[in-house]
């Protein structure tokens, strides 16, 4: 414990000059749909589709922003979504549901829960004095790639929150019951802190609907024993009897677990793509197999790792760099002295990332669930990095993988050019992997699941 205080203390002034606020692109522009936008309660848009703005909805009852919204049709339904933006996927999945649910007769609010429910019970900003908070301490390990601390920090919040079942439980409660009128559907998107959602959920009689984004889905039933309460959904991405035993601790009723789909973005489902639009806006040539290396939205070393490694390959190819907001990185790529056969397009941070999986032919990607089912619902074989140690829930994306045979998994970074060229040149065996890639594919199925999932909740 006393280690994690003085490691946090330590690290303030380097995190607050480490991460920039500022979006960085380089050779490409940053897109933003004015579709995946976050509403408040007046209906009025909040929030881009992306990771570092989406602070979501800071809720300020002393305005009585809640009390005053404008009058709405009476069949129009209300739904909290509860989101974090620790790490980027819950920040994704949030925007994917507003994204599929605004235009239906549903008002829509999206608050960060750790921020603006239980910001008080915050133990790291009580360390710090309010300048760094859990999701900002999480969210600068996993950049750095500290992961081992990770690990710790994540087993042991988990032990913090559940010793502070009751208070965090009466702030959930007095949140969502202060709501006029009150919610017809809670939705979270987020881990650790559900049992006491549930908990409020039950005491003022709303459905409360998870939606998981990992296939391991542990951290979402921290605190979880035992379900007697109708209204409470779960939801998991695929029927894989892995993903479901890791929730047999709960005992979830069988009736009350959705297969859903994984929640990917709209954009990810769209089959009529202009690839040569695509080509054009990021000025990438037709003419040479692509490798797309992505990292997450906030970047990492790593990008910087596989792309000089890729300058070893012997033959033609056209690296992607998708660098997020790291600047960092972009500065060390720009040292990398590229052999002639081999051209590089660096990324800034951009929600086109669909559009560039759609013209490459591997993937070089983290161990993220994200970043595994969007190339799975892209079609695109992959390469997953391992050769660090890895956050222990993500082991079981390593292994369905594996077991799926969607691609490589490597351990050594010395392996890499061999692995791609059999993925690149080995015809049946790539085409055996672009097989196995179509089969789960159907079953990403999240874009047509989920409204009629959110419907039957609220009609039952």
């Amino acid at each position: 414990m006393k280690k994690i205080i003085l490691l946090i203390s330590l690290l303030q002034v380097n995190f607050f000059n480490s991460i920039n606020p500022k979006v960085f692109n380089v050779q490409a522009p940053i897109y933003h749909s004015p579709f995946f936008k976050n509403r408040n309660i007046n209906n009025n848009f909040l929030v881009p589709l992306n990771t570092r703005d989406i602070y979501t909805h800071k809720v300020n009852f002393k305005d009585s922003v809640l009390l005053n919204r404008k009058k709405v049709n009476k069949d129009t339904k209300n739904i909290l979504i509860f989101t974090s933006t620790g790490g980027g996927g819950h920040t994704a999945v949030a925007n994917a549901l507003n994204g599929y649910l605004a235009n239906s007769n549903y008002n829509i609010t999206v608050v960060n829960f750790f921020e603006d429910v239980m910001g008080s019970l915050d133990d790291v900003k009580t360390f710090t004095f309010g300048k760094l908070s859990s999701e900002d301490f999480y969210n600068f390990c996993l950049k750095y790639r500290f992961i081992r601390l990770v690990n710790i920090f994540t087993r042991f919040g988990g032990w913090v929150l559940n010793s502070k079942y009751d208070a965090i439980e009466k702030e959930a409660y007095n949140f969502i019951n202060r709501f006029t009128p009150k919610p017809d559907l809670i939705i979270s998107v987020i881990p650790m802190v559900n049992n006491v959602i549930l908990s409020a959920a039950k005491k003022i009689d709303i459905p409360f609907l998870v939606v998981t984004n990992d296939l391991d889905t542990i951290n979402y039933i921290n605190g979880i024993s035992q379900i007697n309460y109708k209204k409470f959904y779960y939801t998991l991405p695929f029927k894989d009897q892995d993903i479901i035993q890791k929730i047999y601790p709960a005992n979830i009723p069988k009736g009350q677990v959705i297969f859903s789909g994984f929640p990917l973005r709209p954009d990810f489902f769209n089959k009529k793509r202009d690839k040569d639009t695509v080509y054009k806006n990021f000025n990438i040539p037709k003419n040479k197999n692509k490798i797309m290396i992505l990292m997450g939205g906030s970047g990492s070393y790593a990008t910087y790792k596989y792309t000089k490694a890729l300058c070893e390959y012997k033959k033609p190819i056209h690296i992607i760099a998708c660098l997020g907001r790291d600047q960092n990185t972009a500065k060390l790529i720009d040292e990398i002295e590229l052999p002639k056969h081999i051209t590089l397009s660096k990324i800034g941070f951009t929600d086109k990332i669909a559009d560039l999986m759609s013209i490459s032919q591997v993937i070089i990607t983290k161990s993220g669930p994200g970043s595994i089912c969007e190339a799975i619902a892209s079609n695109l074989p992959m390469i997953i990095d391992k050769t660090n140690e890895i956050i222990r829930w993500e082991n079981l994306n390593i292994e369905f993988v594996k077991k799926y045979r969607l691609g490589s998994v490597l351990c050594d970074i010395k392996d890499l050019n061999k692995k791609l060229d059999k993925l690149l040149n080995n015809a049946q065996y790539r085409r055996n992997i672009k097989n196995n890639i179509n089969r789960l594919n159907s079953k990403i199925t999240f874009a047509n699941n989920i409204k009629t999932i959110v419907d039957k909740i609220i009609t039952t």
